[in-house]
């Protein structure tokens, strides 16, 4: 899953789990073929949580498992083991708190009478800092970080804006200019026929 993915492809595959090619074997045939269905893995609400923030893994496999795993790229051992919940085809793994530790890849798997399944595709965890000034994200629990955001956009957006604002005042400033010539010619008009009655009327 690429960082920031919509988890709602997640969902759907979850929700459409049950009539996927595969996931009606029983656990005969699953038995003869000597394989199960591949587990599904997603988060929620996002693969990116915000530092401190709770978030849940949520692992779905057949209706005859047994047991869930969950995988942590680079650990030995399994990150962590839940029972089936009561509709038996899925379980979740929470944290109420995200934190350097839980960032990383994971994978899960399920057991049934017939064995254990592949592990699932992997699932990237990203926990991000609201009070990280410098703008980057916390990719796994190493500490790597990415590139700092690109600005480019924005101070585009800014150097709009600035211009936006720069021709309102011209505009404003040209009508102000244009106005005061307008009251000059009015009063200029206004006097220049009083002046001529006035002489006009000392010839008389």
């Amino acid at each position: 899953m690429q960082e920031g993915e919509d988890l709602s492809g997640y969902r759907d595959k979850a929700l459409r789990g049950i009539s996927l090619p595969g996931l009606g074997l029983s656990i005969r045939t699953a038995a003869l073929t000597g394989t199960l269905p591949k587990p599904i893995i997603w988060p929620e609400p996002s693969s990116v949580i915000a530092k401190n923030m709770p978030v849940t893994i949520w692992c779905q496999g057949t209706f005859e498992s047994l047991e869930y795993q969950l995988h942590k790229e680079g650990s030995q051992i399994p990150w962590d083991r839940q029972y089936p919940l009561l509709i038996k085809n899925k379980a979740k793994f929470s944290t109420q708190f995200m934190t350097m530790d839980y960032a990383g890849r994971y994978h899960c798997r399920y057991s049934s009478p017939a064995g254990w399944s592949e592990l699932s595709d992997p699932l990237e965890l990203v926990m991000t800092d609201p009070q990280d000034q410098s703008n980057t994200t916390i990719e796994s629990g190493t500490g790597s970080a990415s590139q700092p955001r690109d600005h480019t956009v924005e101070n585009l957006i800014r150097i709009t804006l600035a211009a936006l604002v720069l021709a309102t005042l011209g505009i404003l400033l040209f009508e102000a200019l244009h106005s005061q010539k307008r009251a000059k010619d009015s009063i200029r008009r206004y006097h220049t026929p009083q002046t001529e009655d006035w002489e006009d009327s000392s010839w008389n």
